[in-house]
């Protein structure tokens, strides 16, 4: 007897540990577990589906209730289920039957796809309505960091009408809400969902309705959109495009800056050279603070950064496209190949007048620096021009929760 319990409690902290690191993809495996013919593994797979905080476990939980002939699995499982709905979380309504012919696997669908621009943070958000193969359609909305992965994400049940009915006002309210070709955003959402889990994170709650929906459709596409939408070669043979990138940064859609943590010691630099009691030329001046441009990119501007910022320029590229902004589209996506082709950075002129706003260096003729100049004039003072601290878009996510 007493070595049975220990068979138990070391079968329920192996799989406590399966639910801590994996959460809903281990769903589908511990539903397996719950069938089988030891009844103990059964009942412990269902204590660990009452531990993950998800509706996919909430719908395991509640078919194994129904269908498992052990009474005490079907007990456990029915304790399990009434633990999550305690916490808010329900088992869709039951679906209709999916005809199951032989050879044919259900899939689901992305019935529709939204996205904004990335914030000055770098996040943007991606609103879904998905469908699970035989189930309702979800509202997904992720909070997504080109660096990061899924910085946040809210699931909610709703009709298909009633879908379309928040989303047209959604956009009537906020502007820059792009309706985006539902394939596609396959690809995204999975780069987030890849990003997350590579950064060792957790996933965040309703991630199973997501991965319920798309384990079985078709390949994802092989690139970015972009490269579909906009002729590759006559965006490289223009110049014109290339020289303009330094003013997207001027553009409400780009304001973004680098991180704090790696431009301090940069920012401290540059403020010393401007703020130097040592007379010295304009020429000089600017040419010391070029040096320091140079060298953060040499030294700071890593590979991760560069394929983080070229998929953030792509993505931008795309959403300039929809939004009928077609310079800016080429702009963009010229810099993105430039950086694909691995290109010295520090001759393209969007990089160095990113870099030169996150360390405090900003250009005269751009609208940045005649702002700052006008501060300057009526303060009678000098300052850095810092990054906005406030995520707009997380912000604009939390007024969706509430709402």
């Amino acid at each position: 007897m007493t070595e049975r319990l220990e068979e138990n409690k070391e079968l329920g902290e192996v799989l406590d540990n399966v639910t801590t690191n994996h959460g809903c993809e281990a769903v589908q495996d511990l539903e397996k577990l719950a069938s089988s013919d030891d009844y103990r593994e059964a009942q412990a797979a269902c204590r660990a589906l009452g531990a993950i905080r998800d509706v996919a476990a909430a719908n395991a939980l509640l078919r194994i209730r129904e269908s498992v002939t052990n009474k005490n699995v079907r007990k456990e499982a029915g304790h399990a289920l009434h633990r999550l709905r305690s916490q808010g979380i329900d088992p869709e309504e039951r679906p209709e039957p999916v005809s199951e012919m032989p050879g044919f696997t259900p899939a689901g669908k992305i019935e529709n796809a939204y996205a904004t621009y990335y914030d000055p943070m770098g996040i943007r958000l991606l609103i879904m309505g998905i469908r699970p193969p035989g189930r309702p359609l979800f509202r997904v909305i992720w909070a997504v960091s080109q660096e990061q992965g899924i910085q946040d994400s809210y699931v909610s049940r709703i009709s298909k009408r009633g879908f379309e009915e928040w989303i047209n006002e959604f956009r009537l309210e906020r502007k820059g809400i792009f309706e985006i070709d539902p394939v596609y955003c396959r690809y995204i959402a999975n780069e987030a969902y890849e990003t997350t889990t590579h950064a060792g994170v957790s996933l965040p709650d309703g991630i199973g309705v997501y991965l319920e929906t798309v384990k079985n459709m078709p390949d994802l596409p092989q690139r970015p959109i972009i490269y579909e939408v906009l002729d590759e070669a006559k965006v490289k043979s223009d110049s014109a495009v290339l020289m303009m990138s330094a003013d997207l940064l001027d553009l409400a859609e780009c304001q973004w800056r680098l991180d704090d943590e790696k431009t301090r010691e940069y920012s401290e630099r540059a403020m010393e050279v401007m703020n130097s009691v040592i007379v010295t030329s304009d020429i000089v001046r600017e040419e010391r603070l070029r040096k320091i441009i140079d060298d953060f990119i040499s030294h700071e501007f890593s590979k991760d950064m560069m394929d983080a910022y070229r998929r953030r320029l792509e993505e931008t590229a795309y959403l300039f496209v929809l939004d009928n902004k077609m310079d800016y589209a080429r702009s963009a996506f010229r810099v993105a190949l430039l950086m694909e082709s691995d290109s010295d950075l520090g001759t393209i002129p969007f990089i160095r007048d990113l870099v030169g706003r996150s360390i405090g260096v900003v250009r005269a003729d751009s609208q940045e620096g005649r702002e700052l100049a006008k501060r300057m004039a009526e303060k009678e003072r000098t300052q850095l021009v810092r990054p906005i601290p406030e995520s707009g878009s997380q912000e604009l996510f939390r007024e969706i929760r509430r709402g």
